[in-house]
């Protein structure tokens, strides 16, 4: 039995396209915080994020044709 939903992991199979392993446009989560307390600027870095709109929970996947 399928599981509920619209057949998004399908998707990449169906047209010929694999996950890439090593991300080449940009990186895995670029939305990450890179400083961390008490790094100069790392409050600032989590300010600018917060008020972005983004949550986090963000993923980027780069494809690639099999």
């Amino acid at each position: 039995m399928r599981e509920p939903g619209f057949g998004f992991a399908d998707i990449p199979l169906n047209v010929g396209l694999v996950a890439k392993e090593e991300h080449t446009i940009i990186e895995k989560w670029p939305l990450k915080l890179k400083l961390k307390l008490p790094q100069p600027g790392a409050q600032e870095e989590f300010d600018t994020l917060n008020a972005s709109g983004h949550d986090g929970n963000e993923r980027y996947i780069e494809w690639k044709r099999v």
